[in-house]
């Protein structure tokens, strides 16, 4: 990636702090019951909706975020003689529809659970898939929380003893990998990628190209979140309501209850910093 000179150039290298990413998994247990006189059935608190994931996320973190990996159900418990449906929106901030003729979760940030009449087992095989995102886990784990880094510095300096621009990257920097692993796509003249032995040289133009192809490629299905919009609710059949509306002992009432389990990651980032130093380039 070019030739060698000799040259001390008064720059700013930017350095960037890898965020602290953690693989988790978790089950959880959601149950809600049909109530006379309710349209949509009620959580255990009296509820018509509820969130199973909002204690995933540290409310004393601020900056603290997960990246779903999967959602699956493992099992369901439906007391009734009905099909129901549940739905779980609000998973993350969704880009919206990107085809039309096949829809994604991706585009819509929920999903819906099916629980078939009278069922009261386990769920088997690819039925318990609810969500898988359309990036691999492998490239999920390798860019999760570098958004700030790859999208949002601003990477362009001045060097102080010439006109020209220039953005020098240390080897360790997250657009350093992206920029190697994507070489073939991206094909860098020699001019647009130069190592410098512990940085990398990098055109201004071409800078902007591998940016630009990290938000097309993996940024706008990289979707985190908080979890504080997700809601889990369920409007029943009109015929489930008619079958309880003369029951009047709680216990009786029939309760649907699923197990769910997702895998995440959670991300807790790291501090862009920018220091200035001579560098021999």
């Amino acid at each position: 990636m070019g030739g060698n000179f000799s040259s001390r150039k008064d720059v700013y290298v930017h350095h960037f702090v890898n965020p602290r990413i953690q693989e988790r998994q978790e089950q959880v247990m959601v149950r809600m019951m049909a109530v006379p006189g309710e349209n949509a059935l009620l959580s255990l608190n009296g509820k018509r909706e509820m969130n199973p994931f909002a204690h995933l996320i540290s409310d004393k973190d601020e900056g603290q975020q997960a990246v779903i990996m999967g959602i699956y159900v493992l099992f369901i418990n439906n007391e009734t003689k009905h099909d129901l449906m549940m739905e779980l929106s609000g998973l993350f901030n969704a880009g919206g529809l990107k085809n039309q003729d096949v829809q994604h979760i991706d585009d819509s940030g929920k999903l819906q659970i099916l629980c078939p009449a009278g069922f009261n087992k386990s769920v088997e095989g690819n039925d318990r898939i609810l969500y898988k995102p359309r990036l691999k886990d492998n490239v999920i784990r390798a860019y999760a929380g570098l958004d700030t880094a790859l999208l949002k510095e601003q990477s362009i300096t001045l060097n102080e003893k010439d006109d020209s621009e220039s953005i020098v990257l240390e080897m360790a920097h997250p657009m350093v990998h992206f920029i190697i692993t994507n070489t073939e796509l991206l094909k860098p003249e020699s001019s647009d990628v130069v190592k410098r032995e512990r940085f990398l040289e990098i055109r201004p133009e071409f800078f902007n190209k591998a940016r630009q192809y990290y938000a097309d490629t993996i940024h706008n299905d990289m979707h985190v979140t908080r979890f504080e919009d997700t809601k889990l609710a369920c409007a029943p059949p009109r015929d489930v309501l008619d079958d309880i509306q003369n029951k009047k002992d709680p216990s009786a009432m029939p309760n649907v209850t699923v197990m769910l389990q997702i895998n995440y990651l959670i991300v807790t980032p790291g501090e862009p910093k920018m220091r200035h130093q001579e560098i021999k380039l």
